[in-house]
């Protein structure tokens, strides 16, 4: 697989907000790579013993993603739910919404246009 195209995660965190930027392929056939290291970055960011966190999620990067992927993602938004984590998500591409729409999911998830537009519904939705 091209370099490119390899799916990849990295975290970044300042005070309670996590900046997770992705990359690359995310379907059926990276799974498990990207379970692997989703997981790593929940670990190391201790994310599940932590409350009340902002989680912004930049799909940038990604050069594709499938609709398994995507109902994947919607159940682990349900897992930070429990946490009273919350979660944005911006740069997704156009099945993302679609497959949001189709559920009637636009008041769950949570899709901006920019950065600032999501640090700022973050910041709002913690007070």
């Amino acid at each position: 697989m091209d370099d490119d195209l390899k799916p990849f995660f990295i975290a970044t965190e300042k005070d309670d907000f996590i900046i997770v930027e992705m990359g690359g392929v995310l379907n059926a056939s990276t799974a498990p790579e990207s379970r692997k290291m989703i997981e790593a970055i929940i670990e190391k960011h201790e994310i599940y013993k932590r409350r009340n966190l902002k989680i912004l999620v930049d799909y940038k990067q990604v050069k594709d993603v499938d609709s398994s992927t995507i109902a994947g993602i919607l159940d682990r938004i349900n897992e930070h739910k429990k946490h009273y984590h919350t979660i944005a998500f911006i740069n997704v591409p156009e099945d993302f919404k679609s497959i949001i729409e189709i559920n009637k999911l636009e008041g769950e998830v949570l899709i901006f246009d920019t950065e600032k537009e999501a640090i700022l519904e973050l910041k709002k939705k913690s007070q």
